[in-house]
């Protein structure tokens, strides 16, 4: 998702209908200004979705404890992430997508 460029609380509100795999797009349903919007992927990031919302036919298809995963779960993880590869820098999913945004346009 984070090549994609979609922000936190619109990864984790996606469902499985929300994925148009066959073109390459992810209708987002919560964007930034509460507008719906549309997401355009390339082949490797489709790929790996795909293998997401291949077996769940409805329903989020990012889950935990067969729940679906909040931000805050996210957020932990990255946090455990980052302290198993000796990252001592504060790391976010927000500084994450400003980093790699920031890759893209240099």
């Amino acid at each position: 998702m984070l090549a994609a460029g979609i922000r936190i609380d619109s990864a984790v509100a996606l469902d499985v209908d929300d994925f148009f795999l066959d073109k390459s797009e992810i209708r987002i349903r919560i964007a930034n200004g509460k507008q719906p919007d549309v997401v355009y992927l390339g082949m490797a990031n489709r790929e790996h979705l795909g293998q997401f919302v291949a077996a769940p036919t409805a329903g989020p298809p990012f889950m935990a404890n067969r729940k679906r995963v909040s931000q805050l779960h996210i957020h932990r993880r990255l946090g455990q992430w980052a302290k198993t590869a000796s990252i001592t820098s504060k790391v976010s999913c927000h500084s994450l997508r400003h980093g790699f945004a920031g890759r893209i346009q240099a």
